[in-house]
């Protein structure tokens, strides 16, 4: 799948539906419980460009889409970029 062009994600992202903020994929691929039964540690990254956009340690799952919407007041995409890039420790691609 090609990318889609940045008002298309952002229009997605605007409408609440939970897309890829990178390319605006709606695939994900899931890694499944990583620790023991008591314990949850779930990611969920996009199968297209490897964006991680869902999580769950011990809580919710938190998308990042949803992140986003709390974040921003104003959506524009090199905004998004450019907060995904300085956060590498929680939303930062591999």
């Amino acid at each position: 799948m090609k990318k889609l062009s940045n008002k298309t994600i952002i229009k997605r992202i605007k409408d609440g539906k939970r897309c890829c903020p990178v390319c605006g994929s709606y695939r994900y691929s899931s890694t499944g419980n990583m620790v023991e039964y008591p314990e949850r540690w779930e990611e969920q990254r996009c199968v297209n460009c490897g964006q991680l956009v869902c999580i769950s340690d011990n809580s919710p799952y938190i998308h990042i889409c949803e992140d986003i919407l709390d974040t921003f007041k104003h959506l524009s995409y090199s905004k998004i970029q450019n907060w995904i890039r300085t956060d590498p420790y929680f939303w930062g691609r591999k």
